[in-house]
């Protein structure tokens, strides 16, 4: 028999406990391969928050993009199942025998089986459903196995339902070069499980050829057994938040940790201050809150009711927003999307303007 990794009906075949349990580790490692994508795009320095179309090569982009990422899915998806074995072997004490059998072969147990069967009357009557599947031809197998099954499912979670939480607007272009390719990507995995299947029945009939004329079972369709796809859907649904959530634990300060770093460059600063930058203006302190940093800036020779106040907020705002988005010494603040207030007071020290630059805003 076909090794359990691509034996696509042996989900169909066993126990509802036991089909889990087999279950969790190889889709779950499968979609945390995502985080490896992440930290890929991050080495290559590729900018995460542009949006995809406005790279060059867009589409050759998305098309290496999602190649890459399903090639780590498989590759992970093994070693779920490598871990699976590993376990079986050491942990509930197989022998080396049962773990070949189980893994390499599906011969799994006949208590595992649903309906107290023995596997081979369980693999026979998988053999008959596929005879008449088979029927359909190769074409309407791609595109439920393939296309619909997998291809969908993976564009609806990677990449509508993340376009449609994003605050951006919808980008249709993007959406239907992804479409497309996960379309393609399906399609093949539909023709390969469809070439794997043919030759998994052809052996089997030529071993065993009364399958011809012997039993007719009730033919499984494709939406009724969906057991398999239910897998993938929730595993690709867990592994987006896990890696989310991996990305926010291990890349994204805490408010905690981020106020006590903003709190530091602040004291850091005032031990400095106050600093006169030229003959109008005195930087005479800094503060810091969860998310924002401001700078404190008097003008000593000016008096706020002789201010043109929006006059001054314009012509003050292109350059602060430029330096605030650009500048080395302010980065830190962007990598943490850290609100940025300057504020300016007269010569009495009142309040006179306030300029904000919320740096999740800058274009980088």
């Amino acid at each position: 028999m076909t090794n359990i990794a691509f034996n696509s009906e042996i989900s169909s075949m066993i126990k509802t406990r036991y089909s889990l349990s087999l279950a969790v580790l190889p889709f779950s490692f499968m979609f945390s391969s995502f985080a490896v994508m992440w930290l890929i795009t991050k080495m290559f320095s590729f900018d995460l928050d542009k949006s995809i179309n406005e790279h060059e090569y867009s589409l050759a982009l998305v098309v290496l993009f999602i190649v890459t990422m399903v090639i780590f899915m498989i590759l992970f998806y093994l070693l779920g199942w490598l871990v699976n074995a590993l376990i079986s072997r050491t942990v509930l004490g197989w022998d080396k025998e049962k773990v070949h059998k189980v893994y390499l072969k599906s011969e799994v147990p006949d208590s595992w089986l649903k309906g107290n069967k023995t596997l081979s009357a369980a693999m026979t009557e998988q053999m008959e459903n596929w005879k008449e599947q088979r029927q359909e031809g190769v074409i309407n197998h791609v595109i439920q196995n393939g296309v619909l099954a997998w291809g969908f499912i993976m564009f609806l979670v990677l990449a509508a339902l993340p376009a449609l939480k994003s605050e951006e607007p919808l980008n249709f272009f993007s959406l239907l070069s992804q479409a497309g390719v996960w379309a393609l990507g399906g399609a093949l995995l539909g023709f390969i499980s469809w070439k794997s299947k043919e030759k998994q029945y052809l052996t089997y009939i030529e071993k065993n050829p009364q399958l011809n004329t012997e039993m007719t079972t009730e033919r499984v369709s494709f939406w009724a057994n969906t057991k398999l796809n239910g897998y993938m859907m929730l595993a690709a649904m867990f592994g987006v938040f896990a890696t989310s959530w991996a990305y926010n634990a291990l890349f994204k300060p805490s408010s905690q940790n981020r106020a006590e770093f903003l709190k530091e460059i602040s004291e850091g600063v005032n031990e400095n201050l106050p600093l006169e930058l030229d003959s109008e203006t005195i930087w005479f302190t800094s503060s810091a809150t969860e998310d924002s940093f401001t700078y404190s800036y008097q003008l000593p020779n000016y008096d706020k009711e002789n201010i043109d106040i929006k006059g001054f907020i314009e012509a003050m705002s292109p350059g602060i927003e430029t330096d605030a988005c650009t500048l080395e010494t302010t980065k830190s603040f962007r990598d943490l999307d850290v609100i940025l207030l300057y504020k300016y007071h007269d010569t009495n020290n009142s309040l006179f303007a306030e300029i904000k630059v919320d740096t999740k805003e800058c274009i980088n």
